[in-house]
């Protein structure tokens, strides 16, 4: 009786270690692809900056051009 009532606990522990494994991995995967869509933001944040920049930069150059 008290061997199977041990196998028994050790069967549903292992059953709750399972799905706690599942879990993980599906948390795990979520948070790669908020990381993968934050990594896009910034890049893409990034990329914004330096064409305005680069805009700036431009109309700098027209207006000094235009003085001569």
């Amino acid at each position: 009786q008290r061997r199977e009532n041990l196998r028994r606990s050790a069967d549903e522990l292992k059953g709750q270690l399972d799905e706690a494994k599942a879990a993980l991995q599906e948390a795990f995967e979520e948070m790669k692809k908020v990381e993968l869509l934050d990594q896009r933001e910034h890049t893409r944040e990034a990329a914004d900056e330096a064409k305005a920049e680069q805009s700036e930069f431009d109309e700098i150059g027209r207006l000094r051009h235009m003085r001569r």
